[in-house]
C-alpha cells in the first residue's frame, strides 16, 4: 500500500519539521536534479581503494563539481551522484522497518535517522554484502546533513575494521 507521505516523512514523522529548510526541500518527495561541489577522500590503503572501486565509490577530488539526481518512484527513491572524475554512484533507498535502507551495488545498509538542532544524522546499524550479514563491529558508516540559505550540506564517512577509512566526502548542493 502506497503512502502519500514522502520517504523522510514516513521515517521521521513530526521530527521532519525540525530539519533545516534546504534539507526538507531536497527530500520533499519529488524528482529533481541539483548541482554543487564536493571533496572526496578515499582511504589510502590498497584494500580501501579496492573496496571503493568494487563499490563504485567516487575517486578522491578536492572542491570538484557534483551533480545529484533524485528520482522518486512510489515508495522508493533512486539517488544518482555524479562526482567529477568518477562514474555514477547509484543507490536505491526506501523505508524498511523504521530504518532507511540503501542498496548500493552488492551492499545493503540500514540506517537509523535522528534529528538534532535542525541537522539530520544517519548511522548504519545493519550491513549486508551479497545478502550476507556483516558484524556490526566491522563497520562504521555515518552521515550528517544540514542546510543554510539555499545550500544542502552533507558529510559522509565510512570506515571498515582492518581497513580504516574507506571513503569520506563532504560538500554542498544548491537546492533553490
Amino acid at each position: 500500500m502506497m503512502s502519500d507521505a514522502n520517504l523522510l516523512e514516513r521515517l521521521l514523522g513530526d521530527a521532519l519539521q525540525g530539519l533545516n529548510a534546504p534539507v526538507r526541500r531536497l527530500h520533499r518527495g519529488a524528482s529533481a536534479e541539483y548541482r554543487g561541489s564536493a571533496t572526496v577522500e578515499r582511504g589510502r590503503s590498497f584494500l580501501a581503494n579496492g573496496f571503493c572501486d568494487w563499490g563504485r565509490l567516487p575517486r578522491s577530488v578536492s572542491d570538484a563539481p557534483l551533480r545529484f539526481r533524485l528520482d522518486v518512484d512510489g515508495e522508493s527513491e533512486t539517488w544518482t551522484r555524479f562526482f567529477s572524475g568518477s562514474g555514477p554512484m547509484v543507490s536505491r533507498v526506501e523505508a524498511s522497518g523504521g530504518l532507511l535502507r540503501e542498496q548500493l551495488g552488492p551492499a545493503q545498509l540500514d540506517f537509523e535517522l535522528s534529528v538534532r538542532q535542525g541537522v539530520l544524522y544517519w548511522r548504519a546499524v545493519k550491513l549486508r554484502v551479497w545478502g550476507i550479514p556483516v558484524p556490526r563491529a566491522a563497520y562504521d558508516f555515518r552521515a550528517r546533513v544540514s542546510g543554510e540559505g539555499a545550500q544542502y550540506r552533507f558529510e559522509i564517512e565510512a570506515h571498515l575494521a582492518l581497513v580504516g577509512l574507506l571513503v569520506q566526502y563532504q560538500g554542498v548542493l544548491d537546492v533553490d
